[in-house]
């Protein structure tokens, strides 16, 4: 799946041809590619890979730490620009927002989580959660859905 992402990132050609948001895009994709190429120390009842080196942990988390960074900037910082007036895009911010904050929140959860030895299985779930929302919200999947499916009742 990372990998895909990581296909995916570095071919996106930003809103409206936007210059930070292929930069953005391109540093995703390597970052997506070192999370999945570099794993984890394992964690209790499990055993490392034989062919496992305690470097590949800090190279792991730090591509993370890129890859949902760049997920909070996309929410916090790029998702929200445009036309500000309209009533619709005012609600987008604030999902763009939200998502974006909760990213952070995620990450910080998953920084004390390792720190402790614990899982992080959780924190990333939620904050790829949080970008898959921010990202169907900017790209209007709703309305695209609505559209599809008529006129409910």
């Amino acid at each position: 799946m990372l990998a895909i992402l990581s296909l995916f990132l570095a071919t996106y050609q930003g809103f409206r041809g936007g210059t930070l948001d292929v930069w953005a895009g391109k540093i995703a994709a390597l970052a997506a590619l070192g999370v999945s190429v570099f794993p984890t120390a394992a964690l209790t009842p499990f055993t490392a890979p034989t062919w496992w080196e305690d470097w590949m942990d800090y190279v792991h988390f730090g591509c993370a730490s890129v890859l949902f960074g760049s997920f909070a900037l996309y929410s916090l910082v790029l998702f929200p620009k445009g036309d500000r007036s309209k009533p619709d895009k005012r609600r987008r911010n604030h999902v763009y927002r939200a998502c974006g904050v909760c990213i952070l929140g995620a990450m910080l959860w998953a920084l004390v989580a390792h720190r402790m030895g614990k899982h992080i299985f959780w924190p990333e779930t939620l904050a790829l959660e949080l970008f898959g929302v921010s990202w169907l919200t900017k790209g209007r999947a709703l309305n695209t859905l609505q559209r599809l499916l008529g006129p409910a009742g």
